[in-house]
């Protein structure tokens, strides 16, 4: 009781506080701004607030700077590292259900590693963003393919081939035979070509050489034997300009007696090839086996005669035989490939 006859109050508050703010406290502290990894700063006029009231930001301009983020319902923050992340670089659009390609180059995207979780994607915040590198330009190229020009013969140790209608670029084949009684002949490679293949028997020798022509060239000189000369040159001109020539052989054989069928197998090539092949002898070459069919060019003589096969796609398996024509039978088949 009071002096005034009135009972005393057990409800007492502490100094300073107001009815009810512990419920205020209470509610205040269960909430929290949680904001993503990096520095943030909030910008604008400075603002007052009082207790229990909203904060109400006065006119003016404000932004939330920092590391952008993206949330996944139920997953979990993507974190990315300490720093600042930019793709740089031209701009590019991409239409709707388009894929963004980029040109052919070196490209790389910088910035520091970020953490992403299994089945959540990476995304930008708002803003101009695009994929830097060296530029490139791509063209339409089309495969190189093959024509065949023309051929010329000779029966001496020498040929002419400046009446092919040869030109610069051109590809140009030798396919040479010589016999001696003293023994089989020394190869021999005409200049500037490269030797592709050869085989030599007791007294007799084949051989195949090759060359990217200049379009100048003219007499050439091969292989010179004590007995025959034969020689076959042939001319192909290309789409493109060659780069570097291949040669896979097929079989190459001089024998007294009848000569093993060789192949030339260039089925698993997915370029142009060309087959050529060499059959040669003392007799009349009769029956000459090509399987399937080549494109055939006599010598200067039934004993001689040249075969090739232009394949500009889907090259075939070919198989290329004579039989025994009498002494030192000569046989000789291959392709080129080409880049």
């Amino acid at each position: 009781m009071n002096p005034f006859g009135r009972p005393t109050s057990t409800r007492r508050h502490a100094r300073g506080a107001l009815p009810g703010w512990s419920i205020i406290s209470r509610q205040i502290a269960a909430l929290s701004l949680s904001a993503a990894a990096g520095a943030y700063a909030l910008t604008g006029t400075a603002a007052t607030l009082k207790l229990a009231r909203k904060l109400v930001a006065a006119a003016g301009s404000y932004a939330l700077t920092g590391t952008d983020a993206v949330l996944i319902k139920g997953g979990k923050i993507l974190t990315a590292g300490a720093g600042s992340f930019a793709l740089t670089g031209t701009a590019a659009t991409i239409l709707l259900r388009r894929n963004l390609v980029a040109a052919a180059g070196s490209f790389a995207l910088t910035g520091q590693t970020a953490n992403l979780n299994k089945g959540q994607r990476l995304v930008a915040g708002a803003g101009s963003y695009a994929l830097t590198g060296t530029a490139a330009t791509l063209t339409l190229t089309t495969a190189r393919t093959f024509t065949f020009v023309g051929s010329v013969t000779s029966s001496a140790s020498t040929i002419n081939i400046s009446g092919t209608g040869l030109q610069s670029g051109d590809f140009g084949v030798l396919l040479d035979y010589a016999t001696d009684g003293g023994g089989a002949p020394a190869a021999a490679t005409p200049s500037g070509h490269t030797q592709a293949a050869t085989s030599a028997g007791t007294f007799a020798r084949v051989s195949i050489t090759y060359k990217v022509l200049t379009g100048s060239e003219g007499s050439l000189t091969g292989m010179n034997g004590g007995g025959n000369n034969r020689k076959i040159y042939l001319v192909f001109r290309p789409s493109s300009a060659i780069s570097t020539v291949t040669y896979t052989a097929g079989g190459a054989e001089v024998t007294g007696g009848n000569p093993t069928s060789k192949t030339s197998d260039p089925s698993a090539e997915t370029t142009a090839v060309i087959i050529v092949g060499e059959m040669a002898s003392n007799g009349a070459i009769s029956p000459r086996t090509t399987s399937p069919a080549m494109d055939e060019v006599a010598g200067g003589t039934t004993a001689h005669y040249a075969h090739y096969k232009i394949y500009n796609s889907s090259p075939a398996s070919h198989s290329y035989d004579m039989d025994d024509e009498g002494n030192d039978n000569g046989i000789i088949v291959g392709y080129f490939k080409f880049t």
